[in-house]
């Protein structure tokens, strides 16, 4: 049977409004919404996280991808408009 367990999600923002892992499962990527928009990144599987560089983010992502540990995808809202972002460098 499958479990579920609680872990501190430890980013900058209002709320999580999406989150990606890579398939070596400590590669992961979470981004936060509303007023507050911010995109942290981990390497150990959610033990630590540290801020990206967010210079044009969304302001609101909904849903992120990766492909690979590099190349990833995300969808959301701009300034009266909805965008979608690629990164090649892991967010």
């Amino acid at each position: 049977a499958s479990t579920w367990s609680t872990q501190q999600l430890s980013v900058i923002g209002n709320y999580t409004s999406a989150i990606a892992f890579h398939s070596n499962k400590l590669n992961g990527v979470a981004a936060t919404s509303s007023s507050l928009p911010n995109v942290s990144r981990t390497t150990d599987g959610g033990i630590t996280w540290s801020q990206m560089n967010n210079n044009n983010i969304l302001s609101g992502i909904y849903k992120i991808e990766f492909v690979n540990s590099l190349t990833g995808w995300a969808t959301g809202s701009g300034t009266n408009s909805y965008r979608m972002m690629k990164t090649v460098t892991g967010g």
